[in-house]
């Protein structure tokens, strides 16, 4: 990434940062205010490296099933009273290197606002399967809140005041709570047929994203911010599954060469184009067509693509950017 990129963007968060401080529950005394990290967006040196560098914290996963990987789970970190707090500006240096991070306001201590939300880290499916739920994941955040049951939500929120966080889109979202007293704690969340599905939908695009990141060479990647970098994923996928691809990996496919040959490769490689039909119906996978197309016509696009690549990473910048200026 671009330090001049980065510099942009940290304006933006911290604007909004300064939006979740200013809220009207920050005027009572008693609330507390917290970081919610998913620390699990880059390779291990590198996150071990940040996480030395974290204010104290409390790993979600501690408190769960998941103790085992308890050092790298979602950790819960008390932050200062002001957005310019060393908390709160650490917190979001974090996202300088792809992690997702939302804000908490609420009443309760660090230990009963860990323990609250560890209960909703195990998910238990119809047929009795055991699962992780990422709701801590702000890109997923939005989507499982649509899908959790009113009753669900309504008990996540209860000793919640506000909850803010920038979704998928790297939209600044804020949620208030019941700021209530009295909640329950629930150890396991049960999942019914129907909401496993529209989760399932929600998720996908993230495991695609996250798999193609880490199979392709670092430094195909290297200018782009790591979150406008996963915006423009997204907007290919949604480009793929337009032209009916729906296998994972044409989807993983079609992301990957777009981003690192050409953004328009499909439409300038004519057996793509004769293909799509079939490609559509599952007769033929992505794989096998690239197999066809002579490696010096690879060159050629990977040459006229270089270009495009940094226009349309430019594109996607100014969008998010765009939306600063726009709230301001």
């Amino acid at each position: 990434m671009t330090y001049v990129d980065w510099k942009i963007l940290r304006m933006r968060l911290n604007r909004d940062l300064e939006v979740f401080y200013n809220g009207g529950a920050f005027a009572r005394e008693e609330v507390k205010h917290y970081a919610l990290i998913d620390a699990a967006h880059l390779h291990a040196a590198k996150r071990i490296d940040m996480i030395e560098r974290l204010p104290e914290n409390i790993s979600l996963f501690g408190l769960s099933e998941e103790r085992n990987i308890a050092r790298f789970g979602p950790l819960l970190i008390p932050l200062g009273k002001t957005a310019q707090s060393f908390s709160s500006q650490i917190t979001l240096e974090t996202m300088r290197y792809g992690w997702t991070v939302s804000y908490i306001s609420s009443t309760l201590s660090p230990e009963d606002l860990s323990i609250h939300l560890a209960g909703y880290l195990n998910g238990v499916l119809a047929d009795r399967t055991d699962v992780v739920v990422r709701y801590y994941d702000t890109r997923l955040f939005s989507d499982f809140l649509k899908n959790f049951n009113l009753s669900t939500c309504s008990e996540l929120f209860a000793p919640i005041a506000i909850w803010a966080w920038w979704d998928g889109q790297m939209k600044f979202q804020v949620k208030e709570g019941d700021f209530c007293s009295s909640y329950t704690i629930i150890e396991n969340l049960n999942i019914s047929v129907e909401q496993q599905e529209a989760m399932a939908v929600a998720a996908t695009d993230n495991f695609i994203i996250g798999s193609i990141i880490f199979q392709v060479e670092s430094d195909e990647f290297v200018r782009w911010l790591p979150h406008t970098l996963h915006l423009a994923m997204r907007k290919k996928l949604a480009e793929a599954r337009a032209l009916g691809l729906s296998k994972l990996s044409d989807l993983q496919t079609y992301v990957a060469i777009s981003l690192s040959i050409h953004p328009n490769f499909f439409e300038m490689v004519p057996d793509f184009n004769c293909e799509q039909c079939n490609l559509r119906e599952g007769k033929i996978g992505m794989e096998e067509i690239i197999l066809r197309v002579p490696d010096c016509e690879w060159n050629r696009l990977g040459t006229l693509g270089e270009t495009i690549i940094e226009c349309f990473r430019q594109s996607v910048n100014q969008e998010v950017f765009d939306g600063m200026n726009e709230e301001c």
